[in-house]
């Protein structure tokens, strides 16, 4: 009996994505009286993407992390739906980092761990640059959002480490907001960058504060309170 699964493809859309931002015209910076340019990658997925990658100890080898030539091992089938988020984020921001921006921010409803440390009303903060960290916190504060800064601990990297590919997608049962940004960071090439881990506060069950119940869209009042101070 043959054993072998197919090799797992993008779905049609998110190829379509990839395709239509290559071939849109690169005018950065040539807008007439502009000062600066903001590109949003949203990378649309579903659940159901790579379904014969769900056993544990796959490995996920390819250029699907563009430009990147990354391999992942699947540690856990049963956290697939963090997992799928995981590398749709990471094609996102390698596919945005070939731009050489300034600076990259991602939000996502990552991690449930996020939410067993903050809670529901508190986004957790991570990044690789301190200055970009303290103007998201002050622009956090004004707008009424509430994030806290956590740490991207270096030596979790040890969590991810795999005998077969070049990291796990999971780095353990304890920590599992901080090795999921561990993960992301990877794939921004060292460019001054935040990850928003928006697990908590994106939906509200009653009234909160400046959200009312349902979907909160937290994080953009932040976003633009940034943008207009840069």
């Amino acid at each position: 009996m043959d054993t072998s699964r197919p090799e797992p493809q993008l779905s049609a859309l998110y190829q379509e994505l990839i395709l239509d931002h290559y071939r849109r015209p690169r005018n950065k910076g040539t807008l007439e009286g502009a000062t600066h340019s903001v590109a949003l990658n949203n990378p649309l997925c579903g659940d159901e993407i790579d379904l014969q990658l769900r056993l544990e100890g796959d490995v996920i080898k390819d250029v699907r992390f563009i430009g990147r030539g990354c391999s992942i091992s699947q540690a856990a089938a049963s956290m697939m739906t963090q997992v799928v988020k995981q590398r749709r984020l990471a094609d996102a921001l390698a596919l945005a980092a070939k731009e050489k921006p300034d600076y990259m921010i991602n939000l996502a409803t990552l991690t449930g761990a996020c939410m067993v440390a903050l809670g529901p009303s508190v986004g957790g903060l991570f990044s690789n640059d301190q200055s970009l960290a303290d103007q998201l916190m002050r622009c956090a504060r004004e707008t009424g959002e509430r994030l806290w800064q956590l740490p991207l601990v270096k030596e979790y990297r040890e969590h991810l480490k795999s005998n077969v590919a070049d990291m796990k997608n999971i780095g353990g049962s304890h920590g599992g907001a901080i090795t999921a940004a561990l993960i992301l960071e990877e794939f921004v090439d060292h460019i001054p960058w935040a990850h928003l881990d928006i697990a908590g506060p994106a939906f509200a069950e009653s009234g909160m504060g400046i959200c009312p119940k349902g979907g909160t869209g937290f994080g953009v009042r932040t976003l633009l309170k940034f943008l207009s101070t840069v």
